[in-house]
């Protein structure tokens, strides 16, 4: 049976999310990783509520978190054939990280770096993906992304389909484990 990794590029629509598209200059500021076709759930470093865009981590996604800001968001959504191991490669490094998620946070400043990794439990949403694929052997370990556009490129022999995330189907998404909704103090 031919198992499936997807790869989601986002255009997020949080200041955030266009601060880094205009410092960065790419069209899309977010990337999470998924191993079902509907997307839910979505795995990536950011924040864990949006009321708070600083503090972060390793999160668990859902595309209801796209819609909180009742706009549409748009995507690029990678779709990476794999075999039966690669596949259960993935699902132990996600369930690692989910294991150990606290131990985990968002840096901050390492949009500023690419997908270098400096301290293995401070990451972003890039270093992460490039962490994970470059660990599936999908991506050649001397490749390196500095932004969004870079990351595009080491996938480009990689079929896609862009598509519009409406808020019109928010009802047909699932929040799951994602906390993004409920404020902090």
């Amino acid at each position: 049976m031919q198992r499936h990794i997807y790869v989601m590029l986002s255009c997020t629509n949080t200041i955030m999310g266009k601060l880094i598209r205009m410092f960065s200059h790419c069209k899309y500021n977010h990337i999470s990783l998924a191993s079902s076709s509907s997307l839910q759930p979505l795995y990536s470093f950011a924040r864990y509520n949006h009321n708070s865009p600083f503090v972060g981590g390793f999160v668990e996604e859902s595309l209801c978190r796209y819609l909180f800001s009742k706009k549409n968001t748009k995507a690029r959504v990678y779709k990476i054939a794999v075999d039966e191991k690669t596949f259960n490669d993935f699902q132990l490094i996600i369930k690692k990280y989910s294991d150990h998620s606290s131990e985990y946070i968002y840096d901050t400043f390492g949009v500023f770096h690419g997908d270098k990794i400096t301290n293995p439990y401070q990451q972003t949403c890039l270093s992460f993906s490039v962490f994970v694929l470059k660990k599936l052997l999908l991506l050649s370990e001397n490749t390196h992304a500095k932004n969004t556009k870079d990351f595009e490129a080491l996938l480009s022999s990689y079929p896609y389909v862009d598509i519009n995330l409406s808020y019109e189907d928010k009802d047909s998404y699932v929040w799951g484990n994602d906390n993004y909704y409920k404020k902090i103090p």
